[in-house]
């Protein structure tokens, strides 16, 4: 909640999502004043106090809505990688043993990936064909950014380098089954969420609408009251 307001990964959401900075900036800005002139002309229209009270507060989530959305994609992406990077190791691994070297497997895995994760391991490819150096494999698990991503990123690169053996793929293979492994009883437990929240929904949605009703009720007999005296 905190990230919320003070955007300390702004500029990292912006290039991981390829946002254009200057649209974003003008669309935030945008988008808070003119929810708060709209209801600034219908306090203008109505004369209704708590409109004028709320219209700061709404301009603000709206200046600040682009910013939540732009979270949410990225914690979508991440959440597609996690079960797509798996994926990708296992085809890794089946491929590795026909096409002779690291830069060919990974070359060839690129069909059966799908996006977002396809784009940067081809990405990867093009980068290693000119310099097989080990921070282009360590792009890819910043993408990813788990530290598992990381350990096999350079173990793959290492494969690279010397080759490999039974072993060393045994190795691998452990490392993507636990995270299979991590993922399937990850997923477990945000279905068991989900549907507490969604349990959860009706009730929050009824308590918000009595406040509501009770705070506006309030405020129109408060004017009523004082136009009265």
């Amino acid at each position: 909640m905190k990230e919320l307001f003070i955007e300390n990964s702004l500029d990292f959401y912006i290039r991981f999502l390829k946002v254009n900075k200057k649209k974003f900036w003008a669309y935030r800005i945008f988008l808070g004043l003119a929810i708060f002139l709209i209801l600034a002309l219908v306090f203008l229209k109505t004369q209704n106090v708590f409109v004028i009270l709320l219209a700061p507060m709404l301009a603000y989530i709206g200046y600040k809505l682009p910013y939540i959305q732009m979270v949410s994609r990225k914690n979508m992406v991440d959440m597609v990688n996690s079960f797509l990077f798996p994926e990708f190791l296992r085809t890794f691994i089946s491929l590795l043993g026909t096409q002779g070297n690291v830069f060919q497997t990974l070359a060839a895995t690129i069909p059966y990936i799908e996006e977002p994760l396809k784009s940067e391991v081809e990405k990867l490819v093009a980068a290693i064909e000119k310099d097989n150096d080990r921070k282009h494999y360590l792009a890819l698990a910043e993408y990813i950014g788990s530290n598992e991503a990381y350990l096999i990123m350079s173990m793959i690169y290492e494969f690279s380098l010397i080759g490999t053996n039974k072993e060393m793929l045994d190795e691998l293979e452990r490392y993507v089954e636990d995270i299979q492994n991590n993922k399937t009883q990850e997923l477990k437990r945000f279905k068991i969420y989900r549907m507490e929240k969604n349990a959860n929904i009706p009730l929050v949605s009824t308590i918000v609408f009595v406040l509501l009703f009770t705070l506006s009720s309030m405020f129109y007999y408060a004017n009523t009251l004082s136009q009265n005296l």
